[in-house]
């Protein structure tokens, strides 16, 4: 792909949509452009970005520039491959170099575990590829059920009537009931990380209100229980608040329980 053609395909987006759309901050995406040589954008339309079809269209974009990037037909300055689009707008070099012992361990610097939100015990997926780099990825299982998953909260949600959204010990992976550009991906809170590592449940009562479980989202969660896979929390169930705020019904509460008690089983 030449410069042309890349700076052509640019010109769909502006760097705030993209920021927007991605939940990625803006001066990352500006520093993409630099590393590219790409040259700001002279159109902007930011107030746009909730369109499908231009959504689609700045996916496909950052697909196949991710694409190229990885195939070494875009200079770079940062050569470290890319898994997806997002990745895309947030690869970079720490600067940090590691040595290995004499049993082939690596210390994971704990200012990336922290803001990864990396712990003690947690699986990391392993990537190689042609060029001989390395690539530790946390692994989440449930994640390999998003489709599935997505399905499971689109039943839910026309069951129960209130949105759903499910997570793994990260990020929201599926969502139903709410607008998905603005819930898919956004991580969960600290009191949902509390309260899937005690293993605990929380439903809202007249006593207890509901949880803020979603970074940035203003709707909070009335029901959570967590799912269960191989003896270990592997993310969770969360029935919404609705438009209008109420106590959770006996029928919605055994909906989310069966509905992770169902996930977990699926990922054996």
């Amino acid at each position: 792909m030449s410069k042309s053609q890349l700076e052509k395909l640019f010109e769909k987006a502006s760097d705030s949509f993209i920021s927007e759309m991605y939940d990625v901050p803006i001066q990352q995406i500006q520093n993409r452009r630099s590393d590219f040589e790409i040259k700001q954008l002279g159109c902007t339309i930011n107030r746009m970005w909730r369109e499908e079809e231009l959504a689609q269209t700045v996916k496909e974009i950052l697909r196949i520039v991710s694409n190229e990037y990885n195939n070494g037909n875009i200079p770079h300055t940062n050569s470290t491959p890319l898994n997806s689009e997002k990745e895309f707008l947030y690869m970079k070099a720490t600067g940090i170099v590691r040595r290995i012992d004499d049993l082939g361990r690596i210390v994971i610097p704990k200012e990336i575990r922290r803001s990864f939100r990396i712990h003690e015990g947690d699986p990391l997926e392993i990537f190689t590829d042609a060029e001989g780099e390395v690539i530790f990825k946390k692994y989440s299982p449930i994640a390999e059920l998003s489709n599935f998953a997505g399905q499971y909260a689109e039943v839910l949600h026309k069951n129960g009537g209130l949105p759903i959204a499910i997570v793994d010990n990260d990020h929201v992976i599926a969502a139903s009931g709410m607008s998905k550009r603005e819930v898919l991906e956004r991580r969960i809170t600290k009191n949902l990380e509390e309260l899937m590592e005690n293993r605990a449940v929380h439903i809202t009562t007249r006593d207890v209100p509901p949880m803020n479980a979603i970074e940035g989202l203003a709707r909070k969660a009335n029901v959570v229980y967590p799912i269960i896979y191989g003896g270990d929390v592997s993310g969770a169930v969360a029935l919404m608040q609705g438009d209008e705020n109420h106590i959770p019904t006996e029928t919605e509460i055994k909906l989310v329980q069966v509905a992770a008690a169902f996930l977990g089983k699926q990922m054996e």
